[in-house]
């Protein structure tokens, strides 16, 4: 004997169909945001004032002077994303060079970061120093702050430790885009 709580038709199965999607969509929301990034957005990534190479699977957002690019959860339940890098022209910083280094290490120590060693890049685009540290409380996160000596970019990472060779690859690849 069929009772009809049961039964289903084809109204309510369209419905629980359509409703799992959309939750689908809404938990996964930044992981389908970096899937069609991949698809669609192009490289080198281009502002006003900074040309630089970007993984695909990064997400990115532009503005006049600052390029901003990370990593996302796969879902909506984390509460910071994977690995966020930042670059930003700084053209008082290409003069005061001295600055740079003890305002860094000031920085580190204020958010908790030990600062483990100083790494220095030569690529086309000239000089780049870069300060690494890993967070004192342990859990594999990695700052690292560089500044590009001629072209002013100032870029600053904080993510996982798997990350950071991605982030000096960006570094090197970042130039500066002379206004007329």
């Amino acid at each position: 004997m069929a009772s009809p709580f049961f039964q289903t038709r084809p109204q309510q199965v369209r419905i629980l169909v359509l409703l799992t999607l959309l939750w689908f969509g809404v938990i996964f929301n930044p992981g389908i945001r970096r899937a069609l990034s991949s698809v669609f957005r192009s490289n080198p990534v281009r502002n006003d004032r900074i040309q630089v190479v970007i993984p695909r699977t990064w997400l990115v957002d532009q503005e006049d002077s600052e390029v901003t690019a990370w990593i996302p959860c796969m879902t909506t339940f984390c509460s910071q994303p994977r690995a966020l890098v930042t670059l930003r022209i700084n053209d008082w910083l290409t003069e005061h060079k001295e600055v740079w280094q003890t305002s860094t290490e000031a920085t580190f120590k204020e958010y908790g970061f030990s600062t483990s060693r100083l790494r220095t890049f030569n690529p086309s685009t000239g000089l780049v120093r870069c300060i690494e540290g890993s967070h004192e409380t342990g859990g594999g996160r990695a700052r690292s702050i560089c500044l590009a000596f001629q072209s002013g970019i100032l870029s600053s990472y904080e993510g996982v430790q798997s990350e950071l060779n991605t982030f000096y690859a960006m570094v090197t690849s970042a130039n500066g885009v002379r206004q007329n």
